[in-house]
């Protein structure tokens, strides 16, 4: 299947045919339709995008990712949902890549992108306020209370305990980017290792003065303020030398791919990884937003696919 037959350019110096041509290829609501020209006119030049629609189901079964991606070999936007929200959220964030801001994305430590992924969120809302679109302030999910008995993994019953009662990269790595989701709120069981909740305080905090202010135009200084940060935690922290769990190990060694995130992101999305289950077979590895294949129990992921289900 070509996923790229769908691929429109879209020119801020026509943003009304841009959106026509939004309007047509994927039938979006005349609400969303009426503040994206205003989106398009912040591109510094036209932009390729495109829906995936082969990879979509895909990333319908991992909520908690961001469905868009930038393809940094061709500069596309490539999205794998038709929602509104989607839309806005990825056309807001392409406008701030075009822009210059640092994505982090290439680099060996997950931690690093989800960090950068975090810090890019309340510039996008800035953005979006200032275009008089709607910013979703509430959390859509809760991690962290324990599954009910009939649902609980066989492995382990409470696998997010078990996850946040041992500091190590896994929990470090996740903390960083349960902190980056301003959608997500987080409830610690008892017997979460205190240093589990600091760094995830500490993450939220450090993204908070990262974006502090920041618009469009403040991309520099976000850059600036986003390396130092990043240095800072790692010297604080020492994520490097942390012990890595016997479970992501033996994955490891016996040469499976295992997300250091352990649960669920965004590859090039970042991103990164799927909560659980192989990525789709046609993904490409030239773009953003392939996901590496997962086939070893972790127990966040497990928790999470408990947690969320089949709900939207």
């Amino acid at each position: 299947m070509n996923r790229k037959h769908n691929r429109l350019v879209l020119d801020p110096a026509d943003p009304e045919e841009a959106v026509r041509q939004l309007g047509l290829f994927y039938d979006i609501d005349a609400e969303t339709l009426a503040v994206l020209p205003d989106i398009v006119q912040l591109y510094p030049r036209p932009v390729l995008m495109y829906v995936d629609e082969a990879n979509a189901p895909f990333y319908n079964q991992t909520p908690l990712v961001d469905k868009f991606t930038f393809n940094m070999q061709t500069d596309e936007l490539i999205l794998f949902s038709r929602d509104p929200m989607t839309f806005i959220d990825a056309m807001v964030e392409m406008a701030m890549y075009e822009a210059g801001f640092t994505t982090m994305l290439g680099v060996d430590d997950q931690w690093k992108i989800e960090f950068t992924i975090g810090a890019w969120k309340p510039v996008k809302n800035r953005i979006k306020r200032r275009l008089d679109v709607p910013v979703l302030d509430e959390p859509l999910w809760m991690v962290g209370l324990p599954p009910s008995p009939e649902d609980a993994p066989l492995e382990d019953p409470h696998p997010f305990r078990t996850l946040v009662s041992h500091f190590d990269i896994a929990s470090f790595t996740q903390m960083v980017r349960l902190a980056a989701r301003d959608d997500v709120e987080v409830h610690f069981p008892v017997g979460t290792d205190p240093r589990v909740i600091e760094v995830y305080i500490r993450a939220k905090t450090a993204i908070d003065q990262v974006a502090d202010g920041i618009l469009l135009d403040g991309w520099r200084e976000f850059n600036r303020r986003l390396l130092l940060m990043v240095q800072e935690l790692e010297e604080e922290y020492r994520p490097d030398a942390l012990p890595i769990p016997v479970w992501w190990k033996r994955a490891m060694d016996e040469g499976d791919v295992v997300d250091e995130a352990g649960a669920f992101g965004r590859s090039a999305d970042s991103s990164p990884a799927a909560l659980a289950g192989d990525e789709p077979d046609d993904a490409c590895s030239d773009e953003a937003g392939a996901r590496p294949s997962r086939t070893r129990w972790d127990p966040f992921a497990a928790y999470l696919e408990e947690l969320l289900g089949d709900e939207e």
